[in-house]
């Protein structure tokens, strides 16, 4: 059995060189058609691969064109926003000059207001200091005259009570007086108006004398009594 496979082992390596030599010839027959497959096979991959490359190139210029389109407006918009913040920053910045300016002139103003206050209570503290002392002047010549005008009221009123006591003395004194006077006068008239009768009695020798002793006695009572009567007292208005 083993024979027999050495055997069978042995036959394949006697036909391998005819084999072989059969297939080189085809091999060299084909060689041409199977070298041109080949060339148009490296062409088909190299512009397969020039095709890909190309259309990664377009990609890539397109992606690039788009970054730079996109950087463009970027750049723009950072231009349009710049200025726009510039222009805003100008405004404010007119803003807050305007302000100070006019915050300035407010202190300047208010300066000038705190100095015309100042002036003003300075001269209010004077006017008020000249119109206190003006005041206690016042007040003293006010009670000096008031003092005084008490002192003339009630020297007034004295004077007005001694006159009235005086009109009161002197009306007394005139009502007595010219009581005195109507006795007189009656006494005279009653001496002067003797009847007959009562003369008769009076021519007695005794009663004569006594007469005429009366009768001059009455006319010196009646001058005495007319001297002493004092004038009317005058009306008080």
């Amino acid at each position: 059995m083993h024979l027999s496979l050495n055997r069978q082992h042995a036959a394949p390596r006697r036909a391998w060189p005819g084999m072989l030599g059969a297939g080189l010839v085809g091999l060299a027959l084909c060689w041409p058609a199977l070298a041109q497959d080949a060339a148009a096979s490296r062409e088909r991959e190299a512009l397969r691969r020039a095709q890909s490359a190309l259309q990664q190139a377009q990609q890539q210029r397109d992606a690039l064109q788009a970054e730079k389109a996109t950087l463009e407006r970027r750049q723009v918009e950072q231009a349009t926003l710049t200025l726009k913040q510039q222009t805003q920053a100008k405004a404010e910045l007119n803003r807050l000059r305007t302000l100070q300016r006019e915050h300035d002139t407010l202190r300047a103003q208010l300066a000038a207001e705190q100095a015309a206050l100042a002036a003003l209570r300075e001269s209010t503290l004077t006017d008020k200091a000249q119109a206190e002392a003006r005041l206690a002047d016042t007040s003293r010549q006010a009670a000096q005259w008031r003092g005084e005008r008490d002192e003339r009221t009630a020297a007034n009123r004295a004077l007005v009570a001694r006159l009235e006591a005086a009109t009161q003395s002197l009306a007394d004194a005139q009502g007595r007086n010219r009581q005195l006077h109507a006795v007189g006068q009656e006494a005279i008239q009653r001496l002067r108006g003797l009847t007959p009768a009562e003369r008769a009695l009076l021519d007695d020798p005794i009663l004569g004398l006594t007469a005429v002793r009366i009768g001059s006695e009455a006319e010196d009572l009646l001058l005495r009594l007319d001297a002493q009567r004092l004038p009317a007292a005058p009306q008080m208005r």
